[in-house]
């Protein structure tokens, strides 16, 4: 069972840490919630890290954005959540975004926890327990209340088999959500074997999918239309 949160308040004394602009890959699919790499999701809560209240409702002052720091972990964030296969859209994507500011986030991806949260561990972004979003969201929705911080930064789930970092990050502020780099279709010839060997390693095969959906396939770069 993941710990519950503190209890915690704007001055709460937890570590913190701040780095500058940082080039963050997001993969994901254009829907009611997104249009662009670069939107943030006033709906929730539904993933780990999501901080508004439930039940999930629209919450335009309170808003979320998932990244990662290799398209890699991204993709499996998207993609490896139980499931023996994971089918792939035509139209789902990955985007790099480059954060705008220095970011301030809360680290969770450390074998040892944060000053001021003594029960905190790497098991709160890995945990696949079923009941383990009601938690995460529960200390998302804690640490959402300390002043001057825009997230957390934390160790994903399913990446056991990769080289390097395996670290994600979540933010919760539209000041710190720079532009778009890049952006591919993960079927696309450039990315695709990458997303077949990121998720062949957690042992979810790959199935892709035509496109039916009604949402934008357009890529959204600068320059683009």
């Amino acid at each position: 069972m993941l710990p519950a949160p503190p209890t915690l308040g704007p001055r709460s004394p937890v570590a913190r840490i701040t780095v500058g602009p940082t080039p963050l890959w997001r993969v994901w699919h254009p829907g009611a919630h997104a249009h662009a790499g670069t939107d943030m999701r006033t709906y929730g809560p539904l993933l780990r890290f999501d901080p508004q209240p439930p039940p999930a409702a629209d919450h335009p002052d309170i808003a979320v954005w998932y990244g990662a720091d290799t398209l890699a972990v991204a993709v499996l964030e998207r993609y490896a959540r139980g499931n023996p296969v994971a089918t792939i859209c035509a139209n789902a994507r990955a985007t790099l975004v480059r954060t705008a500011a220095r970011t301030t986030t809360v680290d969770l991806d450390r074998d040892t926890p944060p000053d001021g949260l003594p029960t905190a561990t790497p098991d709160l972004g890995t945990s696949t327990q079923a009941d383990a979003y009601s938690t995460t969201q529960a200390w998302a929705r804690s640490l959402h209340t300390l002043q001057g911080v825009h997230g957390i930064t934390y160790r994903a789930a399913s990446s056991d088999h990769l080289p390097g970092p395996r670290t994600a990050t979540v933010l919760w502020a539209p000041s710190v959500i720079g532009a778009a780099q890049t952006e591919l279709l993960l079927h696309s010839p450039t990315i695709w074997p990458r997303v077949q060997q990121a998720l062949d390693g957690a042992g979810v095969a790959t199935d892709k999918r035509p496109c039916t959906c009604s949402s934008p396939r357009g890529l959204n770069l600068p320059g683009r239309s």
